[in-house]
């Protein structure tokens, strides 16, 4: 991993969270400002997927192994072909939000990824299409934000479903730590997405039928499918 450091300043929907500057690991301590509505949160730092919430959703290893990053932080490494991390949820946990903000700290190497993280029934899905960072969502009542026409008034979206290819501040895949936090808000019809503490985007459905995240048929959460490099700090906020 190559050292980099960076201060972050995360705005974050209606919460905001202070991070503190890394030098070759991500920022993983829980500032004195945290948020109020974390509904889940795994850093790693103890060789475990503890639930840092304190909701007991203790994520199951599989195959991914902690990587020590010294200083009493660690991640999680993966790579093509390894059983991915599992987080076990369910329609009546507080994982299954409606809407809210996913964070996570992301040291992606060579290859595109079909899952990042992601949400068994479909309503949260981080993906890396041509190496940037692509989060998609299903709703309610058939609503979706993915890779197919959202509906004939397409032209006026930010990158339509794209979101957030091509921005230069969504690319990952250069063997480099960086934050990502992406937040769904079907009341103020948009979704936000930034990176390293800097807007990518903010996607305008003001015009959409925009639905509450759906909640039922949720299993489990999934990181690391297909992936090849480090997860860190992931933080799923209601």
């Amino acid at each position: 991993m190559q050292r980099s450091r960076v201060t972050l300043v995360l705005f974050i929907a209606a919460i905001g969270a202070a991070g503190g500057s890394i030098a070759a690991v991500p920022a993983t301590s829980i500032p004195a400002g945290e948020p109020s509505g974390l509904a889940g949160r795994w850093d790693f730092d103890d060789a475990t997927g503890k639930d840092l919430s304190g909701h007991g959703a203790d994520a199951i290893l599989g195959a991914t192994r902690i990587y020590p990053l010294g200083a009493g932080h660690a991640c999680v490494e993966i790579l093509p072909g390894d059983e991915p991390l599992r987080i076990p949820a369910s329609p009546d946990s507080p994982l299954a939000i409606s809407h809210g903000t996913v964070c996570l700290w992301l040291n992606m190497a060579w290859l595109d990824s079909p899952n990042v993280l992601e949400y068994s029934n479909g309503a949260v899905e981080f993906r890396i299409y041509r190496r940037h960072l692509q989060p998609r969502f299903k709703g309610q009542d058939d609503f979706e934000y993915s890779s197919s026409i959202l509906d004939y008034d397409w032209p006026k979206y930010d990158m339509r479903e794209w979101a957030f290819y091509p921005h230069v501040r969504a690319a990952v895949g250069d063997s480099e730590w960086h934050h990502f936090a992406v937040a769904y808000d079907d009341q103020a019809k948009r979704i936000i997405g930034w990176r390293d503490g800097e807007l990518i985007a903010a996607v305008d459905l003001s015009t959409v039928a925009m639905k509450p995240l759906v909640r039922e048929g949720l299993k489990e959460i999934v990181a690391g499918n297909s992936f090849a490099g480090f997860i860190d700090d992931i933080r799923i906020y209601n």
